[in-house]
C-alpha cells in the first residue's frame, strides 16, 4: 500500500519586503515572456519560490500584481528635471544599455498587459502611464496646446524602442554602434522634449 506524499511548497527565508520584491520581479518576467493573460498566479509563485497563497496575501489579485509591476517602473523624474540636450541621452542610455534591461523586461510586460484581454489591466496601465509620466512630461513642456500630445508621443517612442529591444534581446552586432544609437534616440526625445523644440 503506498502512501501519498505531500509536497511541502518551496521556502525562502526572507522578509516581507524581499518576498514581496521576489515576487513582483516573477511576474514582470512571466509578464513580459509569456504575456499577461497567459500567466496564472501559481507559475508567477514556483518562479519566486514561494507558496502561491503569498501572491494574494500581498497583492489581494493578478490585477494588484500588474499594479506593483507598474509601481516598480523607475519614475524618470531625474531625467525630467534635465535641461534639453541632456534629457535625452539619458533616457535613450537608460532604455538601450545593458543597464536598462530591466527598464526593457519592464515595457514589454507592461505592453503585454495593455494588449490583454482584460479591460481592468488595460484600464491600469493606461492611468499608470498618464499620471507617472504623460502628465509629468506635458508639465515640463509648459502646458502649452500641444503639451500633451507630445508628452505621448515620448512616452511612445520610449515604450516602442523598449519593448522592441524586450522582444528581440540584445544583439551583439549592433553593441560596437550602442553610443551612436543612444545618440540617435537621445536627439528624438530631445525634440520631442524640448519646450522650445517645436517653435
Amino acid at each position: 500500500m503506498s502512501v501519498a506524499v505531500q509536497k511541502q511548497p518551496l521556502r525562502r527565508a526572507r522578509n516581507a519586503a524581499a518576498t514581496r520584491a521576489a515576487i513582483v520581479e516573477a511576474a514582470t518576467r512571466r509578464f513580459a515572456q509569456d504575456g499577461y493573460d497567459q500567466v496564472g498566479v501559481r507559475e508567477i509563485a514556483a518562479d519566486a519560490g514561494i507558496d502561491p497563497a503569498l501572491v494574494n496575501r500581498y497583492f489581494g489579485s493578478k490585477e494588484g500584481l500588474l499594479v506593483a509591476v507598474l509601481e516598480a517602473l523607475v519614475e524618470p523624474s531625474k531625467e525630467l528635471s534635465m535641461p534639453p540636450g541632456d534629457f535625452g541621452p539619458a533616457m535613450a542610455r537608460r532604455i538601450l544599455s545593458r543597464e536598462g534591461q530591466r527598464s526593457q523586461d519592464q515595457l514589454l510586460a507592461i505592453d503585454m498587459a495593455i494588449r490583454s484581454n482584460s479591460p481592468t489591466a488595460r484600464a491600469v496601465v493606461r492611468e499608470d502611464i498618464q499620471k507617472r509620466f504623460v502628465q509629468p512630461m506635458a508639465e515640463r513642456l509648459g502646458g502649452g496646446p500641444d503639451a500633451q500630445a507630445r508628452a505621448q508621443l515620448v512616452s511612445a517612442v520610449m515604450m516602442g524602442v523598449g519593448v522592441m529591444r524586450g522582444l528581440l534581446g540584445e544583439d551583439a552586432s549592433a553593441r560596437p554602434y550602442l553610443e551612436e544609437m543612444i545618440g540617435h534616440l537621445g536627439s528624438v526625445l530631445d525634440r520631442l522634449a524640448d519646450p522650445e523644440g517645436s517653435r
